[in-house]
Parts: C-alpha cells; structure tokens; sequence
C-alpha cells in the first residue's frame, strides 16, 4: 500500500511503488498535473519499489513536459527508489 501526501509543494510517497499500487499511484500521480509548476517528490519513505514503479515515474516526467515544459524533481531517494533507478541507468549519485 502507499501514502500520497503533500506538505510545502512536495508530495512524499510512502510505502511500496509496485504493480499492486500502480492504478492509485497513477491516479495520484495525473492529479499533480493538474496544479500549477514543477512537481517535487520525496521518495525517502519507499520500502519497495519494481518496474511499474519506475514506469510511473518516468509517465509522470514526460506528461509533465508535455503539459507545459515542466520537470519532476527528485528531493530525497530511499534505498529501494535508488536501487531500480540504478537498475534501468538513470541514477547518478547527487540526483
């Protein structure tokens, strides 16, 4: 299962990031496009992630810029996010 909440215009996603969350983690996720500005996540509470987690990160960045030139910034990484993000080469330490 996993908690959406955002505080101060960072959401913070706690919990798992897998197939089993995936539809309401992509629902939470279209919701932030709705608002206005880059999308700040913080990623420090997730105990797990796999695949679909990474799919959805990456469907987010790309709606983002196409609604507007926006980005997705990653605040803070736990272990797991860093792992699968190593994983598919898209983690440079610093990120």
């Amino acid at each position: 299962m996993a908690e959406i909440r955002t505080k101060e215009s960072i959401t913070s996603v706690k919990g798992r990031m897998t197939v089993v969350e995936a539809r309401e983690l992509k629902q939470a996720f279209m919701a932030l496009l709705e608002e206005k500005g880059d999308i700040s996540l913080d990623l420090s509470e997730v105990e797990d992630m796999d695949s679909a987690g990474f799919q959805l990160l990456a469907l987010l960045s790309r709606e983002a810029r196409y609604s507007g030139n926006r980005k997705v910034i990653v605040t803070e990484h736990s272990q797991a996010t860093r792992e699968i993000i190593k994983l598919y080469g898209s983690y440079e330490p610093g990120q």
